[in-house]
């Protein structure tokens, strides 16, 4: 069970070297965000090194300028930028001060603060009741509708008994809570999710206590991409970029609490043009939360 008062804060030092190996020492570590509402936090699950101006794909390739300043130090800075013009993207800086390198944050399963989060990236989560005798499915039942239309129970459609669908492009989630503890490695407060066909003629998810991890494609939209996890920590550039990973004071950290991860695969990065075939992707075998092809 994950205890996020019984975390450890990494040091610089955890920083202080060769981007790859940073890059695959932080799988399974958390990523924290403490706000007013209280902690949002992701076990990072998918990593990329970035290794400066021997890397073409890597933005200290030309030098230091105002924008990638953070890249060349201290260790344990996040430095952040804009990209495509729709999102953010998040690395921490790597190596002694002075010498460029950086590591890319892809994806983020998510573990405590999960409605917020959900809230931030206009997914809704609606915690189904208790079963009826109309409609005994109904807190198995996870709807997820985009844009139109009510969510009902078929017998109960003449009643006032129904979810609304949201009135954006917000997504609708009926789940229920199994009352499982947070599992290191599993996340989602102990939800374990199935993509099936929803009953009653309607697709949708059913997420049940013993129903296959795997499956959790709806839940991914919190976190699992590295424009998404930005944006449900809500890390921007104007607020985060430079910001000490490594501080006690800082509102954006990232911590160990003691998950060990068994297998790491590593692929190319991907998703860029320049130095693409390098083997620089790490990701936690099997975790489902991982952007891209999994490899």
């Amino acid at each position: 069970m994950t205890a996020l008062n019984r975390v450890t804060l990494l040091k610089p030092d955890f920083f202080n070297r060769d981007p790859r190996r940073v890059a695959r020492a932080l799988l399974g570590k958390l990523l924290i965000r403490k706000t007013p509402r209280g902690i949002l936090a992701g076990r990072i699950v998918e990593t990329e090194a970035y290794l400066g101006q021997g890397d073409a794909a890597a933005h200290a390739a030309a030098g230091r300028t105002a924008r990638n300043a953070v890249l060349f130090g201290p260790p344990g800075r996040a430095y952040v930028y804009f990209i495509y013009g729709n999102h953010y993207c998040l690395n921490v800086s790597c190596l002694p001060n002075g010498v460029p390198g950086c590591v890319l944050l892809r994806a983020l399963e998510p573990v405590a603060g999960i409605e917020q989060m959900a809230k931030t990236r206009r997914i809704e989560i609606v915690w189904g009741r208790a079963p009826s005798r109309a409609c005994p499915e109904r807190s198995r039942r996870v709807q997820a509708h985009v844009g139109a239309g009510a969510l009902t129970c078929p017998a109960e459609r003449s009643s006032a008994a129904v979810v609304p669908a949201e009135r954006s492009s917000a997504a609708v989630v009926q789940a229920e809570r199994t009352g499982a503890p947070v599992k290191p490695g599993v996340g989602l407060a102990g939800w374990s999710s199935s993509a099936v066909a929803g009953g009653h003629g309607d697709p949708g998810f059913v997420i049940a206590k013993d129903s296959d991890p795997k499956n959790v494609s709806l839940l991914k939209k919190i976190s699992s991409g590295p424009g998404r996890l930005t944006a449900a920590l809500e890390i921007t550039r104007e607020r985060d970029n430079g910001k000490s990973l490594v501080s006690p004071r800082s509102d954006l950290q990232i911590v160990d609490d003691g998950y060990r991860v068994r297998r790491v695969p590593v692929t190319p990065r991907i998703g860029i043009a320049k130095s693409a075939e390098r083997p620089l992707r790490y990701i936690i075998a099997g975790n489902p939360f991982v952007s891209g092809r999994r490899a």
